[in-house]
């Protein structure tokens, strides 16, 4: 069976479910009700995007077990795929999500020792960490650098389109200097296609969609570094950096402020630019957007040494939002 046959039988269920997540949603319990404080959406959306788009996945996956590295792939996005959706139907604390993604990495890696970051390229030098490192530490890098990933993504699906459509910026550019999988395309298009449905407010992610968008990439960029060796490890910080260092930021201040660091507030760079242009909905999009994907982009189209642009969008970004909280407060 080729590629565009199995592309095209794991759309058809995806895009069956999105015509009808209204129906499926409400039969499900699957709702996200606004409160007027964070959530401001008008009526409840089902929260089956993340459903639908794994869905999809899982049935192309299993079309192709004959490879053995989708047996890795299908385990590592399963497990965070069904905490999100316990998430969304329990509402889980941030500490027991956290523990238990910790858990389940920790004995992950230790079976699948193949796509741990065992090496890295910095600055274009190659540095080779099992000479220099103890295995448990490699094991816990690894592990931390997808627990940040996770929570930088999950922190981006605040506002419509925004996290599908960085992710499929992601998918691009990390696809660039290798090759797109007939799995790379399945997930860019069931992203177009849930884009089109969100931006009409027609459904969300839901937490299992956020979990499940950042273990895929992820695992992606995980099986990239062991498979080709392709990226520089300031390129992977730059591609993304500004949900990163949202993420950071928001960790210290909460820290500070004596809160959980894992704890959900109105404060991101989605949120501050909605609020500065008072609530211009696609212009707020259209802003965060250009945003978190300038460094990236910037990166790939222009020949400039990493170390500056990394030094360089730090300060933009931190320019950027001591002006929207100036204007704000």
């Amino acid at each position: 069976m080729s590629s565009k046959i199995q592309i095209l039988l794991a759309i058809i269920p995806s895009l069956v479910l999105f015509l009808n997540s209204s129906k499926i949603g409400k039969k499900l319990g699957l709702l996200d009700f606004p409160d007027n404080k964070r959530k401001i959406h008008v009526s409840p959306i089902p929260k089956l995007g993340g459903i639908t788009i794994y869905l999809s996945v899982i049935i192309f996956l299993f079309l192709n077990l004959k490879n053995v590295d989708n047996y890795s792939n299908l385990i590592f996005i399963s497990f965070f795929f069904a905490l999100g959706l316990i998430d969304d139907i329990k509402d889980l604390s941030s500490n027991l999500r956290l523990v238990l993604s910790f858990i389940f990495l920790i004995i992950f890696f230790n079976f699948d020792k193949d796509i741990l970051i065992n090496n890295i390229k910095i600055f274009n030098k190659d540095l080779n960490l099992i000479f220099h490192f103890h295995f448990i530490v490699i094991v816990l890098l690894t592990t931390l650098c997808v627990l940040l990933l996770q929570n930088a993504i999950n922190m981006m699906d605040g506002i419509n389109t925004v996290c599908a459509l960085f992710i499929i910026f992601s998918l691009v550019l990390f696809c660039i200097k290798n090759s797109f999988t007939p799995l790379d395309w399945l997930m860019i298009i069931n992203l177009f296609i849930f884009t089109a449905f969100n931006y009409k407010n027609k459904i969300f992610l839901g937490n299992s969609g956020a979990y499940f968008l950042s273990s895929f990439l992820a695992f992606k960029i995980l099986y990239q570094n062991y498979s080709s060796y392709t990226y520089t490890a300031e390129e992977i910080f730059i591609i993304l950096m500004i949900p990163g260092l949202d993420m950071f930021r928001l960790f210290i201040f909460r820290i500070l402020k004596k809160q959980n660091p894992f704890k959900a507030d109105n404060d991101h760079l989605h949120h501050l630019i909605l609020k500065y242009f008072n609530g211009k909905y696609n212009l707020s999009i259209v802003l965060t957007l250009i945003i978190v994907c300038i460094p990236g982009s910037f990166d790939y189209f222009f020949n400039v040494q990493s170390y500056y642009l990394i030094f360089l969008f730090i300060f933009l970004y931190s320019l950027l939002i001591l002006k929207l909280k100036k204007k704000l407060f």
